[in-house]
């Protein structure tokens, strides 16, 4: 990692030293928000030489994919997976996703949708369509560039 990505290691070994005892403070989701956009696989291992392999007994999942969700939290008997405050009439096949227990989601009616909450937006997406969600986030950092200057 410090040969392929020195920015990564850096931070890696950064978050290694004071993990216990700040946890993931303010100044150090700033540097991972400014950290490159790019999955391990290519940041590390596609550039990597004599590289060690081992067996490994856990398992793995892809959790760059909101739909990832469902094998990590319980699905209803409908198979909607609900990590929120939801309320949720007549849906389905639906992954729900805030951590404010505050505010209230409700949905009617509703097949196969992604609805994320943060605190500064809501995502509404089919849940065969979050692979969209980079092209989305591009434009969205595009706007916020031009409106900098405006």
């Amino acid at each position: 990692m410090r040969r392929q990505n020195p920015s990564l290691f850096t931070f890696a070994e950064t978050i290694a030293k004071y993990w216990n005892m700040e946890g993931f403070s303010a100044e150090r989701q700033e540097e991972f928000k400014k950290l490159p956009k790019i999955s391990f696989d290519y940041a590390i291992m596609e550039h990597a030489q004599k590289v060690l392999v081992s067996d490994a007994n856990f398992d793995w999942d892809d959790i760059g994919n909101w739909n990832a969700m469902r094998n990590h939290y319980e699905h209803d008997d409908v198979n909607n997976v609900i990590h929120a405050n939801a309320e949720l009439l007549n849906c389905r096949d639906c992954i729900v996703f805030s951590h404010d227990k505050e505010k209230l989601i409700a949905g009617i009616d509703l097949n196969g949708l992604v609805v994320v909450q943060s605190p500064d937006a809501t995502l509404v997406v089919p849940a065969n369509s979050t692979a969209k969600i980079k092209e989305l986030l591009k434009q969205l950092s595009a706007k916020t560039e031009k409106q900098k200057f405006l």
